[in-house]
């Protein structure tokens, strides 16, 4: 026993360990709440446990989850199948390491938290719009979000990294996490839903991350354009004429005169600031 804990505190003091520390924490969480509803249920406190495991979980309600904030996170740690948290354990050992080798564990521990967060939201949200899911008395454990945010972000940064299956033989990663996200699409309609749909969040979370971190965003292209325009028009500014700059400043105050008049017919002058005020003021000259 006193190695076991040394073990455990050898690894939580070493810096840049984020990947076996987030392992310990689930591996730790998960037997936490084995033993207590082993105990609670043998004593005769069984209800006692399920409270327990209600204010940890992540309910399907807004409003429920405005009285349990910290279930949007807790959910992640939250495990009640032996072999399925094991499968994960593992699965995130192996993908863990590549997103560790290639972002450093900073990184992971983000990738991880921010995909049980995005899976929770997404989770709440389909729960309360989609008429397949509203008022469905369900709650969401487990870390599927950040599995697959994890296991995302590996196939999106290496994509043609292989894994050798017995049956299979050699398959690359970005078919593997093809392959899972297809089959949590389809088992939204099948005996659980919602850790499929936290796991398309966090798939989602995954993917964004990693573009977002190689510079890959969808708004930098439009962003380079208007911030391009915008200079081509100082230039043409700066090279015109006297009476070209003069009828441009009209059409400017013009329309800035446009759109102060508009703000007085629907919200009255006294919406207006000071600055407003005295363009009016100066117009009417």
């Amino acid at each position: 026993m006193r190695d076991f804990f040394r073990f455990i505190k050898t690894h939580f003091q070493r810096s840049a360990n984020g990947l076996m520390q987030i392992i310990l924490l689930n591996a730790l969480s998960f037997f936490t709440l084995l033993v207590l509803k082993v105990v609670l249920t043998v004593i005769g406190y069984e209800k006692a446990y399920l409270a327990l495991y209600r204010h940890v979980a992540l309910p399907a309600s807004w409003s429920a989850c405005l009285y349990q904030p910290w279930a949007l996170l807790t959910h992640c740690w939250v495990h009640v199948s032996f072999f399925s948290t094991l499968w994960g354990l593992l699965f995130l050992h192996t993908l863990g390491q590549i997103v560790v080798n290639r972002l450093g564990s900073r990184h992971f521990v983000a990738l991880y938290l921010l995909g049980g967060l995005a899976g929770g939201l997404l989770f709440l949200y389909l729960y309360s719009v989609s008429p397949h899911f509203r008022d469905t008395t369900v709650s969401l454990s487990g870390f599927s979000g950040s599995l697959y945010a994890i296991m995302i972000a590996a196939a999106t940064l290496v994509p043609q990294h292989t894994f050798s299956f017995f049956i299979l033989g050699p398959l690359r990663l970005q078919y593997i996490a093809g392959i899972f996200v297809l089959f949590a699409l389809m088992n939204l309609v099948g005996t659980e839903p919602a850790t499929s749909v936290a796991a398309l969040g966090g798939a989602l979370l995954g993917y964004v991350y990693v573009r977002q971190y190689n510079g890959h965003t969808w708004w930098r292209p439009y962003w380079t354009r208007l911030s391009k325009h915008s200079k081509n028009l100082k230039v043409a500014y700066r090279n015109a004429t006297p009476s070209e700059k003069q009828r441009c400043d009209t059409r400017v105050d013009q329309e800035s005169l446009d759109i102060i008049l508009d703000k007085v017919a629907a919200s009255g002058y006294e919406s207006l600031t000071a600055t407003e005020k005295q363009q009016l003021f100066n117009a009417g000259k």
